[in-house]
């Protein structure tokens, strides 16, 4: 038996009018939900602080907004930006027009204006990879840093009170039990002396 006799011999239900009419419907109304949800909820959203930062290109100056403002956030800058060149174009008023941002700065607004500006918290420093200062962090903080544990943390600190609160160069940090040249390589990483 050929195929063609085979054909010939079933009879194939043949789709009616109104189930053909159907069938379209369905298709026609299911391009169209996708079609709508492609262009109302897959499409790139528009928020304020994009538009305003246009201009800015993103480099390693990581700096934090807070407060009650909807352009919060942490925005990557290039080295150099002042606060007003970042801020204007954000619609906050600020009076340290002239102060350059610096890597793991705060900048806190209250009502469209800035009310303080200090450093990120060392958690988010930390997880930045922007070195925090070993004279400033607490002991759960230095928890934080792979490799330091409660104990080394609360040795690094009971060593930062015996030298007066300042640890003056990393090196002095092999004085701490538990903290060796492989240790304190891997320290470096996350610790500065340096106040920025």
């Amino acid at each position: 038996m050929s195929p063609s006799d085979w054909i010939k011999k079933v009879k194939l239900p043949t789709l009616l009018a109104t189930q053909r009419i159907g069938l379209t419907a369905i298709s026609v109304l299911g391009l169209a939900v996708f079609l709508f949800s492609y262009f109302t909820y897959l499409k790139i959203p528009d928020f304020p602080a994009w538009r305003a930062m246009k201009d800015i290109k993103p480099g390693p100056v990581a700096v934090e907004v807070e407060g009650d403002t909807k352009v919060k956030g942490i925005y990557y800058l290039p080295s150099g930006v002042r606060v007003r060149e970042f801020l204007a174009p954000l619609g906050i008023k600020t009076p340290q027009e002239e102060v350059i941002l610096k890597n793991g700065m705060k900048i806190e607004v209250r009502s469209g204006e800035v009310v303080k500006m200090g450093k990120m918290d060392a958690s988010k420093r930390l997880s930045l990879d922007i070195p925090v200062n070993v004279n400033l962090i607490r002991e759960d903080e230095f928890c934080l840093i792979p490799g330091v544990g409660e104990k080394t943390a609360k040795a690094i600190v009971t060593f930062r009170r015996m030298k007066g609160g300042r640890i003056k160069n990393l090196e002095e940090l092999l004085a701490v039990p538990g903290i060796k040249e492989k240790k304190l390589r891997e320290l470096r990483k996350y610790l500065t002396t340096e106040d920025d």
